[in-house]
């Protein structure tokens, strides 16, 4: 990939807020860390770390693509909305998911 197009300073932390009352756990995150190099953790607004985001050193050892992320994602927590988060960091950093 070429330089980075993001709209958004490295030294600026991104937050997600989910207006929803039904689910409280998802308003107010924060990814803490960093994103680009897959060393990051997705945190609610009581500090508990909800997902930590990363490369695999199985996967690093083998393939030399950052294409492929290792995902710890804690019980109870939608699997679905984290990897939608990831979907849309990767897309604001110009990975791979863009079409």
């Amino acid at each position: 990939k070429g330089q980075n197009s993001s709209c958004f300073s490295n030294n600026s932390p991104i937050r997600i807020s989910a207006e929803s009352t039904e689910f409280s756990t998802y308003r107010n995150l924060e990814i803490v860390g960093d994103f680009q190099q897959r060393s990051c953790s997705i945190v609610n607004s009581k500090g508990d770390v909800i997902a930590q985001i990363g490369v695999s050193k199985e996967v690093e050892q083998v393939m030399s693509s950052r294409d492929l992320y290792h995902v710890r994602i804690k019980a109870g927590i939608d699997q679905a909305f984290v990897f939608g988060v990831i979907t849309v960091l990767d897309y604001i950093y110009d990975g791979s998911t863009r079409c």
